[in-house]
């Protein structure tokens, strides 16, 4: 739809009574690709962004966290001998954009799409700053997304194994802005770093709620005496000081309450546990304080799965030793996945390589 278009239905829907969004800037475009912004420049240092004045393609494409300093590349990237005199880690960089506010009024919001393309799969988190004061950390929880992998480079960086995505609409109290110049950094920590899709800020009466929540199940199940429980996560995200609060869960028939504080804006995450169930349930979550659920929805409960570990199923023929025997390694690691299969049918593995068919147990093996 063309600049006039767009134009129409906003003025339309103004007409009709609806809230006017005010965009303060923006950066990319929401298309799932970070090709616009610089792909050419590692981030080693801060960045500082200024609107009116830098181009997009001057924005880092990808920014570093904390453990891209401090776990290495494989030497399949780079020689470990250049390497071992860069083994120092540094602190993540920080990305600051400038920009002018003419009205602090409403609720401003920030709107991110991140793209997560990894060898290692570990989400960071964001920690935001408004004017040099802390707007809070927030965790980052991407969604698998494999349709990235062609249009973003897929193989770029040698056995890339995890395409993810997130988009996040953060509200912010006004107080934190005022009226000339602004400034907004971001930085990532706890895990490795995250390309841009796109970066803005919008100033809105119908903002996101100050104060929001998710249930969030997981794969992971413990045995208690009064029966098998699955872990639950409950995020917390606020815009504004809760202090001291109790939160109660329901799920289906179950009623759980857990006291908790929160002194910043940002996240918390409370693990909980709740009986595990087959089907999914109604579920909710209250804080002290609201006389409503802040969250309502159904909670479906996470498969449950089997692990089974190996001490090693994987190894380069002529790298790790001779073919011949790295291939007789495998033969063993074979011989162990087999005699799991008999006592777990459902268990399943990869071969590496052709060479493995020659294997009497797999040759024995009807395939369809």
């Amino acid at each position: 739809m063309g600049r006039l278009g767009v134009l129409g239905l906003l003025l339309l829907s103004s007409h009709f009574g609806a809230t006017e969004t005010n965009e303060i800037f923006r950066l990319g475009i929401k298309d799932g690709s970070f090709r616009e912004f610089n792909i050419v420049t590692q981030q080693n240092a801060d960045t500082t962004f200024v609107i009116g004045k830098s181009s997009s393609s001057d924005w880092p494409a990808y920014q570093p966290a904390t453990l891209d300093s401090r776990v290495r590349s494989s030497t399949m990237q780079e020689d470990w001998v250049e390497r071992s005199a860069r083994e120092t880690s540094v602190a993540p960089p920080k990305n600051t954009i400038d920009f002018n506010v003419s009205s602090t009024k409403g609720t401003f919001t920030i709107h991110l799409g991140l793209i997560f393309r990894y060898r290692r799969a570990a989400a960071p988190r964001l920690a935001i700053d408004v004017n040099g004061k802390s707007a809070g950390n927030y965790n980052l929880d991407p969604h698998p997304a494999p349709e990235l992998w062609w249009p973003n480079g897929g193989e770029g960086d040698g056995n890339l194994q995890y395409f993810g995505y997130e988009s996040l609409d953060l509200p912010l109290p006004p107080s934190l802005f005022r009226i000339g110049a602004n400034s907004i950094s971001l930085k990532f920590t706890d895990g490795f770093g995250v390309y841009y899709d796109y970066f803005s800020l919008s100033n809105d009466e119908s903002a996101p709620p100050m104060v929001s929540a998710a249930l969030q199940p997981t794969v992971l199940y413990k045995n208690r005496p009064s029966g098998l429980v699955e872990l639950v996560n409950v995020r917390i995200r606020s815009a504004k000081q809760l202090g001291k609060r109790t939160l109660t869960v329901k799920v289906g028939e179950t009623k759980i309450e857990r006291g908790f504080r929160l002194d910043a804006l940002g996240d918390i995450v409370l693990n909980l546990e709740v009986p595990a169930i087959e089907q999914a349930v109604p579920a909710s979550i209250a804080i002290s304080g609201y006389s409503q659920p802040i969250w309502q929805g159904t909670f479906r409960p996470k498969r449950k799965w089997k692990a089974y570990a190996l001490p090693m199923e994987q190894a380069d023929f002529g790298y790790n030793d001779l073919p011949a025997r790295t291939l007789e390694w495998e033969n063993r690691f074979i011989d162990k996945t087999l005699k799991i299969q008999e006592k777990f049918p459902s268990y399943s593995f990869t071969l590496d390589a052709a060479a493995n068919f020659q294997h009497s147990g797999i040759r024995s093996l009807e395939f369809t």
